[in-house]
């Protein structure tokens, strides 16, 4: 699957799953995670491959360990872990709303 089309699948999904989120997509501009999700109490960021062997840019990689120390979720997603991640998702945002 394309990366483009797997992503366009995957805001559909994270659109229908978490209805009370504001969700913002990045043009990759300088490397930026490709999904910022906004909810309340925290944040989410999420970098799209097109699969688990795709390898990242060293900018990707520098993002998503700064950003992964700051958020209160950020990871990799490719359809091969899509599932698991949309789970992690889902329990990251329930601990966070019921920290605020």
């Amino acid at each position: 699957m394309r990366e483009r089309k797997f992503e366009d699948a995957l805001i559909t999904k994270i659109k229908e799953k978490f209805q009370d989120v504001i969700l913002i997509t990045n043009d990759g501009y300088q490397s930026r995670p490709d999904i910022l999700i906004l909810f309340k109490g925290g944040w989410a960021v999420l970098q799209i491959k097109k699969s688990k062997n795709s390898f990242p840019l060293p900018s990707q990689k520098i993002w998503m360990e700064m950003l992964s120390d700051i958020a209160c979720f950020a990871s990799w997603v490719y359809p091969e872990n899509e599932k698991e991640v949309l789970e992690h998702l889902e329990i990251a945002l329930e601990i966070w709303r019921w920290k605020k």
